[in-house]
């Protein structure tokens, strides 16, 4: 049953076995380590849980692995063909390994043929909220929702008509862990007026995808806890994303070379980093 649950908590007397298999053990035995539990959840949340316990391995940093955790929301831009649905076929492998359903919203059909995914839709005719719901209700299944028939301009509205309903879907059993939105600045685009209406209070365990960060949602941009941008136009991806937000961009920016890739938390304030990214198995 422990290692079952997305954060198991032993308490200091537990058995030795019982502790080595909890993610957490508190320092007080009984009833004061369920009450220092308590004290924990109402402080942070889900941040009690370490990043490597539930977290996906995006790659490596002066040899310490950098994780993505369920809960965050990440941005993945940088120009066209630098490798941004190649990351994201990476770490869709990542998520089958770890048992996290997931679900691809895939307006060009980048991803037809992805492994351990069902695909629904094609060029001819659009998926329906039903068909998509219902797949993602088996816990089982990985989706990839192709919107290759939809026109530019209708793919908000299929998306702003689907989101609410796999977001109440999400809030009741967690699943799918994570969402990863190809071209967001179709699907989430900032002329919008009711993206806010149709955004959780947060977008947990979510992808957006994009060349251009600017033409987001600024709704859905000032939700995002992880920033990965890649190839030339690196430093531009982060200066958008700052000046869309508000938030101050960071004084030195680096640029990445070869594999690696810029990384950076924008609620942390950290400074950024250049991760050497995981590749993927498959060529789609």
């Amino acid at each position: 049953f422990l290692q079952a649950c997305g954060c198991s908590v032993a308490v200091d007397n537990a058995i030795p076995a019982v502790k080595s298999t909890a993610t957490l053990v508190t320092s007080g035995a009984r009833g004061k380590g369920v009450e220092e539990l308590i004290a924990k959840l109402i402080k942070r949340d889900h941040g009690i849980v370490p990043r490597r316990h539930d977290g996906i391995v995006l790659g490596s940093s002066g040899g310490d692995d950098i994780y993505l955790s369920p809960t965050d929301s990440v941005l993945i831009a940088g120009s066209s063909g630098i490798g941004k649905s190649t990351l994201a076929t990476a770490l869709t492998e990542r998520f089958v390994e770890n048992r996290f359903q997931f679900c691809v919203f895939d307006p060009e059909g980048d991803y037809d043929g992805l492994e351990g995914a069902v695909r629904l839709g094609d060029g001819s005719s659009a998926p329906t909220k039903a068909q998509v719901l219902d797949l993602v209700a088996e816990a089982d299944s990985n989706v990839v929702v192709n919107g290759l028939s939809l026109r530019v301009n209708e793919r908000p509205d299929f998306f702003a008509d689907l989101l609410p309903g796999l977001g109440s879907f999400r809030r009741r059993t967690a699943r799918p862990h994570w969402l990863v939105i190809d071209e967001a600045h179709h699907l989430l685009p900032k002329r919008r007026d009711d993206t806010r209406s149709v955004l959780s209070l947060e977008l947990p365990g979510t992808i957006l995808i994009t060349v251009h960060p600017e033409a987001i949602s600024t709704d859905a941009l000032r939700l995002v806890t992880a920033v990965i941008a890649l190839g030339p136009t690196a430093k531009d991806v982060v200066k958008a994303f700052c000046r869309e937000t508000g938030i101050e961009p960071p004084k030195d920016i680096p640029t990445p070379k070869g594999d690696r890739v810029l990384f950076w938390r924008p609620q942390v304030r950290k400074k950024l980093t250049t991760v050497k990214v995981i590749e993927p198995r498959q060529s789609l």
